[in-house]
C-alpha cells in the first residue's frame, strides 16, 4: 500500500537478490509470468511455480506425481498445458 501511495519506493531487483541471499541459503528467482503469458495463459504462473519447486528437489513433488495428481482433478482438456507449465517451470532453474 505504501508504494501505491509514494509513501514507499519499490525494491529494484538487485535490492531483492541481496535480501534473499542475506535471508537464505538458496533462493531461485524466476519470472514466472512471463513464461506463463509465452504460454498464452497467465494464469499458469503458479504451476510453473510448482514445476521450478519440484525441480529443486527441495519438495517431495516430481512430474509423475504432479500427472498423477491432476489426471485425477482436473479435466482431460485442461491437463495437457498444466503439464508443459509445470515442465517450463522445471526448465526454469
Amino acid at each position: 500500500m505504501g508504494v501505491i501511495t509514494g509513501e514507499f519506493a519499490y525494491p529494484s531487483l538487485d535490492e531483492i537478490k541481496i535480501s534473499f541471499e542475506k535471508l537464505a541459503a538458496k533462493n531461485w528467482l524466476i519470472d514466472a509470468t512471463a513464461v506463463a503469458v509465452e504460454l498464452d495463459n497467465p494464469v499458469l504462473s503458479n504451476i510453473i511455480m510448482i514445476g521450478a519447486l519440484a525441480g529443486t528437489s527441495l519438495m517431495p513433488i516430481d512430474r509423475r506425481a504432479f500427472e498423477k495428481e491432476i489426471t485425477k482433478s482436473m479435466p482431460a482438456d485442461k491437463r495437457q498445458i498444466n503439464l508443459t507449465a509445470f515442465d517450463a517451470g522445471i526448465k526454469m532453474l
